[in-house]
Order: C-alpha cells, then sequence, then structure tokens
C-alpha cells in the first residue's frame, strides 16, 4: 500500500506492455498491516469497461477479488450470429493457380541467401499467402437463428411426454395404451399446425411487406435457397469463356458501347430507306388499297339527339 522505488519499477515495466494493476484496494487485513496480494493486471486499451470488486469469502487470510468485463460481441446480432469464412469454388481455385503461373519467385529464390534458410521460406510464405488471401477472400456471412418461434414451452413439454409414451408402448404390448398414444400424437400434430399457423400468420400481420415476409416463409418451409455453384461460362465469338476476368471486360465492352452502336445503325438504316423511296412511293404504296364506299342517309333531329 506504501509508496516506493519497487513499486514503481515494476509498474514501469509492466506499462512497457501496455498492463495497468486495476486492484487498489487492500485484499488482506490484519490488526497492524493492510497488504494487497493477488492483484490484476489488464490491459485498458482493450478492456475500458469492467468492474473490480472485492468479496468476504471468510475462508482465507486474504478477500477474494471479482473482476467483470464487458467484452463486446462482435460474432453477434440481432437476426443471428456472424460467421467469418473463405469460399473455395471452381473459379477462385483458376483464379488462384493462374496467378501462382505469373508470378516469378525471384524474391523467394534469392541466390544472395543460399545459406538463408529461413529468410528464403519466410519470403516463399509471404508471396504465397499473398496470392492465397486475395484468392480466397474472407466472407462475413449471417448465420440465421434457427430456432422456430411457434416451439413454445408447451409444445415441448408435450413431445417430451409423446416421446416417453413411444417408449412405454415398445416395453409393453397394452392395447388400450397404444390406442392413448396414437390420440395423443393426433392431438399433438393438430397442436402444431395451429402453433405454426398462428406463428406465420402474426409474422405477416406485423410486417411492412408482406409479399416479402410471406415468400420468405415459403423459403423457409421448402429449404430452397436460390444459390448455384456452378461456373459461369459465355459464348465469345464461338468459344466459351470462364474467366471471370474476361467476361467483365466483354460486358463492360457491349455495355459501354451498345448505345453508340444502335445509333449508327439506326441512322445507316434510316439513310437507306430515304435512298431507296421517295416519300410519294411512301404514299403510294400505303394507299393502293382503296377505303370502303361511304353510305349517306339523312337523320331527323329527334333521331339525331338521342
Amino acid at each position: 500500500m506504501t509508496d516506493n522505488t519497487k513499486k514503481y519499477q515494476i509498474i514501469s515495466l509492466l506499462m512497457t506492455y501496455n498492463l495497468d494493476y486495476i486492484v487498489n484496494f487492500p485484499t488482506r487485513i490484519n490488526t497492524y498491516t493492510e497488504t494487497i496480494i493477488d492483484n490484476i493486471f489488464l490491459d485498458r486499451s482493450k478492456n475500458e469497461n469492467f468492474i473490480i470488486e472485492l468479496y468476504y469469502n471468510g475462508l482465507s487470510d486474504h478477500d477474494t477479488q471479482m473482476l467483470t468485463l464487458y467484452i463486446p460481441s462482435h460474432n453477434s446480432c440481432k437476426h443471428g450470429l456472424v460467421r467469418t469464412g473463405r469460399k473455395y469454388d471452381d473459379s477462385s481455385i483458376n483464379e488462384f493457380k493462374m496467378k501462382l503461373s505469373y508470378e516469378n519467385w525471384e524474391n523467394a529464390f534469392d541466390p544472395t541467401r543460399d545459406n538463408d534458410a529461413n529468410g528464403i521460406f519466410n519470403n516463399f510464405l509471404n508471396m504465397y499467402l499473398r496470392i492465397f488471401y486475395c484468392s480466397f477472400p474472407l466472407h462475413i456471412s449471417l448465420v440465421r437463428n434457427k430456432s422456430k418461434g411457434w416451439i413454445m414451452k408447451g409444445v415441448l413439454i408435450s413431445c417430451r411426454h409423446k416421446k416417453n409414451l413411444y417408449l412405454l408402448c415398445r416395453t409393453s404390448n397394452s392395447i388400450v395404451l397404444k390406442i392413448f398414444y396414437k390420440k395423443y400424437c393426433k392431438i399433438l400434430t393438430s397442436t402444431i399446425q395451429l402453433a405454426m399457423k398462428f406463428h406465420y400468420n402474426e409474422l405477416i400481420s406485423q410486417s411492412e411487406n408482406k409479399t416479402k415476409t410471406v415468400w420468405s416463409i415459403i423459403k423457409f418451409l421448402t429449404n430452397k435457397r436460390a444459390y448455384s455453384s456452378e461456373e459461369p461460362m459465355l459464348n465469345i465469338e464461338g468459344k466459351l469463356i470462364k474467366n471471370p476476368q474476361i467476361l467483365a471486360e466483354t460486358f463492360n465492352n457491349y455495355f459501354s458501347s451498345i448505345v453508340e452502336v444502335s445509333v449508327i445503325k439506326i441512322i445507316k438504316q434510316e439513310n437507306n430507306d430515304l435512298s431507296k423511296h421517295s416519300y410519294r412511293q411512301y404514299l403510294v404504296k400505303a394507299f393502293q388499297q382503296p377505303f370502303s364506299p361511304i353510305m349517306l342517309k339523312s337523320v331527323s333531329e329527334n333521331k339525331f339527339m338521342k
């Protein structure tokens, strides 16, 4: 508890590692002395929110320290867990192979480092990992909470009871028990269906976009996901191209020049039409067939007003 040179030396040493003591109250109290033992050292830059408390246990000559850390969870969110991983498919594997083939490995196999095996290995590993991380980047995906909202406590208790009845029916020859088990299964099935219906109706009624909610429920119940692992291909001038870079460049070139090409085609077509046909010939062709004869008939004022 007292200040001395050794105390400041140990504090300075720990501060070089960004550690600081957090127990600043006596943990061992005798008749004449008060000391701090079993101190806790913490990195305050990474753990800002914490509580350190003293508990009297009465089982030892010194008291207990209770440390409570408040660590924000980066792997959880409102709708589920956040998971990171790498995606390995045919397209990314081909890209990885292509980048490895383009690498010259000069830095890895430097002739000036023939005797430095560790340096050669580190250079090779750095170059390899750079290509690997570029070809297979980390993706953050949301793991949906798969808990079914319609499973209430009563449904769980009924399911456990059904399981116990099933085990009894296996070891018993009682016809009454088997009939009761079948009736119980029917009642439980109808109860589950009503619970599901009530749950999904509530989701739809509370949703702002009801159509989207309905389709999400249908996809969840049918277990259908719009995902295709097939590698995209495109027929370019009679050749099937799988390289994603070439495909992207082809699409960019097409959509960046489609307007200009279309305008040029329209202008050429209009010029050709004007050169081939004059407006008089167009009008003559448009009215080659005569109109049907028009019959005029007199009508009285009363009939006209009606």
